[in-house]
């Protein structure tokens, strides 16, 4: 029987330069599962098992085409905040078949997550030091720039975990009926 290897591949940070500051924004990475590539399993149901994992999860918009399953997932859906989409702004999922492993590439955006971050820390540094005067701007400065890093640091990291730990349970169906069929013709 054939057990299912998971490893990180790759991780690509696309970053949106302002000046000399660098905001992170998409990110690239892969799943590989070893031992289920050259088409052990039909494209077909791996796109079919994603989009119904991705649907559980009430995207935007979802689509699929020849190679990739695409969705979308802005900041105003109303879901709960532990919806696994809701810190990432758009996806794209890409099936690579290699001769011997499955491969998953997927690119996220978490724009939405910067964006809505930078305008509430923003509005809050203004208040605190121009209406409130309790900190100056450095120190305001400080406290703003690290409770952004933790609030956009945070919610990408946790975005991204839980994004990869969907794409794993999405995939055990098709993996294991498919493992299921090897071992079966072996015997």
């Amino acid at each position: 029987m054939d057990q299912c290897e998971i490893e990180i591949c790759r991780r690509d940070f696309r970053v949106l330069k302002i000046s000399r500051v660098g905001i992170p924004i998409d990110w690239s990475g892969e799943l590989r599962f070893a031992g289920f590539g050259g088409g052990r399993v039909p494209t077909g149901e791996l796109k079919a098992a994603l989009k119904q994992e991705l649907e559980r999860h009430q995207p935007s918009s979802l689509e699929e085409s020849e190679e990739s399953v695409t969705f979308t997932a802005g900041p105003l859906r109303f879901v709960a905040n532990f919806n696994v989409l809701a810190p990432i702004n758009r996806g794209v999922i890409r099936i690579d078949q290699a001769a011997n492993d499955l491969v998953l590439r997927y690119e996220l955006s978490f724009l939405h997550v910067v964006v809505i971050a930078s305008l509430i820390l923003g509005t809050i540094f203004c208040a605190e030091v121009f209406v409130v005067q309790d900190f100056t701007a450095k120190e305001a400065g400080v406290v703003v720039s690290g409770l952004w890093l933790w609030l956009c640091g945070g919610n990408i990291a946790l975005g991204i975990h839980r994004f990869r730990a969907l794409l794993r349970y999405a995939l055990i169906p098709p993996l294991a009926r498919a493992n299921q069929t090897a071992s079966s013709q072996t015997a």
